[in-house]
């Protein structure tokens, strides 16, 4: 099992996101993409803007 990089926690879906650019707040998006292990909860909350998961994956992809 790998380990979710959000969360820090091993899970079974834990996997590489392709093509996740997240956006801030305010709808920028960030130029770089997050290439780390997201599980499938952690991958929904953080699309949300403005979530707590948002917040730290805008911080690994420099955006904030």
């Amino acid at each position: 099992m790998l380990v979710c990089d959000c969360c820090r926690k091993e899970k079974v879906d834990a996997d590489v996101r392709p093509g996740l650019y997240p956006r801030n707040a305010q709808g920028k998006m960030a130029t770089k993409a997050y290439l780390g292990f997201l599980c499938d909860d952690c991958f929904d909350k953080c699309r949300k803007p403005g979530s707590a998961e948002n917040q730290w994956l805008l911080k690994e992809v420099g955006l904030e």
